[in-house]
């Protein structure tokens, strides 16, 4: 009974320990953004700052400045030569949205049936949810111009700020691994640090994997609509690089803007709508099956090993609670939890030593030479 009421007193208290920083943490979540991006940011370069240091024998200042010019360089870059790109094309398709809808929607009702293994499919209905979802995001993206022109400034300084906890959060991640583990005890210290270090290398293979295969797909997705010759390919790449962050089914939500798009724009090589929507769909098929038979081994491997279902669940619930950036961190935590619910697991079923094993233990250790010296 006094091992389970131990067992019980632990269990409250592990509670009781984690709920208040969950609690305070959601308290003060609006202010959080910065922070965690700054965090994922310092898991991202800190393998490059240790990289130079080791080849260029630079001093950690030096390789995080180095690292963080080359960094800010290529982000200046972007902002000078994407932006305006992807900003024109963004304007283009908000305007012209509701006319290739329109369009789309006219080919189709010239021959709203489609034949497979000699059966007819009505797609009829598809295409009225379709046209109805279609003018609501438009609806929205009207009504909410001004806000996002409002912010924009706060967007600037959120990002100034997060370049200053990033650069922080690299100049004290050695000292603060340090800290850690010299003011944990000795017996905590050597039963927790291997799962420090599992969470660490889960968290870090994933997203810098998740990064890596977002750039891959994005890039692989604009150039083979650039070559196909469809419109918007630049923010039609950029939506399936965003939409990798759902598991199995982003590249598929991913296609249907880009089969619209091929179903209302003319084609430059002369195919007919369906054709062009048809060969569209062919390439993201094509495409989703070299992500995952070479594309995804390499850069992620099985990083997180959890169940697809675990993962999509993650991943929508993170998209609730924190947009954008709870869809990508959705996937770690879960993998993080998995780790400790295991941890814990194992500890509350573990046997408990009963008085008899005590006692025997005692006083075979008595008899052993040198055991009671070295007590």
């Amino acid at each position: 009974f006094q091992a389970e009421d131990g067992i019980r007193d632990i269990g409250v208290t592990g509670v009781q320990t984690c709920a208040l920083p969950i609690l305070l943490l959601w308290t003060v979540r609006s202010v959080l953004a910065p922070f965690v991006i700054g965090a994922i940011l310092t898991y991202l370069i800190h393998p490059l700052i240790q990289l130079t240091s080791r080849y260029t024998r630079l001093p950690r200042v030096g390789s995080v400045a180095v690292v963080y010019l080359a960094v800010a360089g290529l982000i200046t870059w972007g902002v000078i030569v994407l932006v305006p790109v992807v900003s024109k094309e963004a304007r283009e398709l908000s305007i012209t949205l509701p006319r290739i809808v329109a369009r789309a929607r006219d080919v189709i009702d010239q021959d709203p049936h489609l034949s497979f293994v000699g059966y007819d499919v009505s797609i009829a209905p598809l295409v009225d949810e379709v046209t109805r979802s279609v003018g609501t995001v438009v609806s929205a993206v009207s009504r909410s111009l001004l806000d996002t022109a409002v912010a924009t400034v706060e967007t600037f300084f959120k990002g100034m700020l997060t370049l200053v906890i990033t650069f922080y959060l690299l100049m004290g991640a050695e000292r603060f691994k340090w800290w850690v583990g010299h003011h944990t005890p000795q017996p905590y210290r050597d039963e927790l640090s291997p799962i420090v270090k599992e969470i660490d290398r889960i968290l870090g293979r994933f997203l810098r994997g998740e990064v890596v295969l977002i750039v891959i797909m994005t890039i692989a997705t604009w150039a083979t609509l650039s070559a196909l010759g469809i419109r918007y390919a630049l923010i039609l790449g950029l939506i399936a690089g965003i939409l990798e962050l759902i598991p199995f089914v982003g590249t598929w939500m991913a296609a249907i803007p880009a089969v619209v798009v091929a179903v209302a724009t003319p084609s430059p090589h002369g195919w007919s709508p369906l054709v062009s929507a048809g060969i569209v769909g062919l390439a993201y098929f094509l495409l989703r099956h070299a992500e995952d038979y070479f594309v995804i081994p390499v850069v992620m491997g099985r990083a997180v090993h959890i169940h697809a279902l675990v993962a999509m669940f993650s991943v929508l619930s993170g998209a609730v609670l924190g947009g954008v950036l709870g869809m990508f961190l959705g996937v770690p935590t879960a993998a993080t939890l998995r780790i400790i619910i295991g941890y814990i697991y194992g500890k509350l079923t573990e046997p408990m030593p009963s008085p008899d094993q005590d006692r025997m233990l005692s006083e075979a250790s008595a008899h052993v030479p040198g055991m009671e010296k070295a007590g």
